[in-house]
């Protein structure tokens, strides 16, 4: 998921918390929004994400993305 996070949130000059903090906010609002799933790709860019892509089932779900940054931000948070 990181991979479809703009460059500037890693490059800001905010500590590492801050910074993992704007990440994960990044993350859960475009999980929310849907951009996620109709722009968010793996690494490769040869395979979406959420979506199926040439007959493949997507591994996650954006439900499943959302839980788990939730739970990453509230384990940093806390």
């Amino acid at each position: 998921m990181l991979y479809n996070v703009d460059d500037s949130i890693f490059r800001s000059s905010l500590s590492w918390s801050d910074r993992m903090q704007n990440l994960l906010l990044h993350l859960y609002q475009d999980l929310q929004s849907g951009t996620a799933e109709q722009h968010w790709t793996e690494v490769s860019g040869w395979k979406w994400l959420f979506q199926p892509t040439y007959g493949i089932e997507a591994n996650w779900t954006p439900e499943q993305a959302r839980t788990f940054v939730l739970a990453a931000y509230n384990r940093i948070v806390n």
